[in-house]
């Protein structure tokens, strides 16, 4: 893949999930509009589960957070670097 750099906006919405971990595959650095969370490497690692990540944050989309961690463990598995960047 040529250098690029992609920048995708999308809602929370469950049904968007699909398209958002097709193009975060063909990523090398997946950088999230998201506060810094120290656990947040530790839920990527599997070292604590997303239930008690997503317990130490208040998310306004439960479900739909869930199934996206669930998302970056596998990508992170697969080599990605995944970043918090405070927005």
């Amino acid at each position: 893949m040529p250098d690029e750099i992609n920048i995708v906006f999308s809602s929370h919405r469950i049904e968007f999930l699909a398209s958002i971990s097709d193009w975060m595959q063909q990523s090398d650095l997946i950088i999230l509009e998201e506060a810094p969370n120290e656990m947040f490497k530790k839920m990527l690692k599997e070292e604590i589960s997303i239930k008690e990540y997503l317990e130490e944050e208040l998310f306004e989309f439960p479900e739909f957070s869930y199934r996206f961690y669930k998302i970056l463990q596998e990508l992170y598995k697969s080599g990605k670097e995944i970043l918090q960047i405070e927005p």
